[in-house]
């Protein structure tokens, strides 16, 4: 007996240590931020009288890194020298060409099966041919034919006269020439008009029962629990510290004073991270941008199921799903 106890109390302290690591790796994976890095450069100093794109595209740098887990996961892109997006898992090292080209591989290498076969009956076809063509026995055959049946090529001329005349009352494209039925096209137009009257009508209902929909009250706390969500999502998933700095010369005063009025309708969100110099006679651009933030899983998942799960949400999921099936 005691024995038995003894192997149980084993297997229950190996139960406990297993659910202890993987309620740590749960908790690693849900604290653990997600780091982000993005950099931007425009260099073109000089003052110019015209704006060339060229120009602007040997001045233009970008890149975004990330790493996560202790930077156990990472990857990024650049521009104008990685262009393509590269990840990296512990030491392992792949691109996300690499990935697309594996899976054209194993497409390929299951369509190899039927293109043998179709390659095998191509090459019987051929041998077939061949042979017909190194057996002239059918020819021979043919000409007893003719000999033996003489009326034949007699029969044969007035068909030929047929299809000359058939030829001379076509038009020059090829078809025949036919005097189109007007009812047929009153026919036809009117069966367009109704198809058109009854989208119309159909449309008409749609938009109907989908502004029925935004007029209930449950529709109405769906779309703001929406908005509440997507701002606590955005509030994390936003850089803590980026800038924008440098300056600018669009080569038009207005221009130049329209693109600073936009900035400045911005100023509470902008305020201490935007900082530009205005060239108000010349067009040249001299730029810097810089973005670093982190998210955690942790709020996105429970923002997320809190959305997914919410009454009214769900509530507007099914209609639209009847909507749709209506539609």
């Amino acid at each position: 007996m005691s024995i038995y106890l003894f192997v149980l109390s084993v297997i229950g302290r190996v139960l406990l240590v297993l659910l202890l690591i993987v309620l740590c790796l749960v908790l690693v994976i849900l604290f653990c931020p997600i780091r982000y890095e993005a950099k931007g450069r425009i260099r073109d100093p000089a003052e110019h009288e015209e704006f060339e794109l060229d120009r602007l595209k040997e001045g233009l740098f970008g890149s975004f890194h990330f790493s996560w887990l202790f930077s156990l996961i990472g990857g990024g892109i650049g521009y104008p020298d990685e262009t393509t997006f590269r990840f990296r898992i512990a030491w392992k090292k792949f691109t996300l060409d690499e990935i697309k080209q594996k899976r054209e591989d194993k497409k390929k290498q299951k369509k190899r099966p039927d293109n043998e076969a179709q390659a095998q009956l191509d090459a019987d076809k051929k041998e077939e041919e061949t042979a017909k063509l190194a057996d002239p026995k059918p020819d021979r055959e043919q000409e007893k034919k003719k000999e033996a049946d003489p009326k034949k090529e007699e029969s044969e001329e007035p068909r030929k006269s047929k299809k000359q005349k058939e030829k001379q009352s076509r038009k020059p494209g090829g078809k025949k020439w036919k005097i189109p039925d007007p009812f047929e096209i009153l026919d036809r137009i009117q069966e367009k008009i109704e198809g058109l009257l009854e989208k119309a009508e159909s449309t008409k209902k749609t938009i109907h029962r989908w502004l029925k929909l935004l007029e209930q009250e449950s529709t109405k706390r769906a779309v703001e629990e929406v908005l509440k969500v997507l701002g606590k999502v955005l509030r994390v998933i936003l850089p803590k510290k980026w800038y924008l700095k440098g300056s600018v010369g669009l080569g038009d005063p207005d221009l130049t004073g329209t693109f600073l009025e936009a900035i400045a309708l911005t100023f509470p969100l902008t305020a201490g991270h935007v900082a530009i110099t205005p060239k108000f006679t010349s067009i040249q651009t001299d730029l810097d941008f810089e973005a670093k933030g982190s998210i955690i899983l942790l709020p996105v998942i429970v923002a997320a199921l809190r959305f997914w799960f919410n009454k009214d949400v769900r509530l507007l999921r099914q209609r639209i799903r009847k909507l749709r099936a209506g539609a």
